[in-house]
């Protein structure tokens, strides 16, 4: 039957998915400052909060945080979101 296994379908190109990954990376590092803000999760070790964020590199999750929101994930620990 044409058209019912994924064998048929035109394979996505790279940037779609390169896009994708960035929309989902976005996604995470939103949860992420919005843990960091919240007075709850103050005394938490910020590669739990990386973890739970699903981040398994803590340098990699400080680089793209620092990338999106201009400082540092410690700095924004018990802020209040704007």
């Amino acid at each position: 039957m044409p058209g019912a296994s994924g064998e048929d379908l035109p394979p996505k190109p790279a940037s779609a998915m390169r896009l994708r990954l960035n929309r989902v990376t976005e996604l995470r590092l939103e949860r992420a400052r919005a843990v960091l803000e919240s007075p709850a999760n103050g005394r938490r070790k910020m590669i739990d909060i990386a973890y739970s964020c699903a981040f398994n590199d803590l340098s990699y999750f400080n680089r793209c945080f620092r990338h999106r929101f201009g400082a540092a994930p410690s700095q924004f620990r018990g802020a209040k979101a704007d």
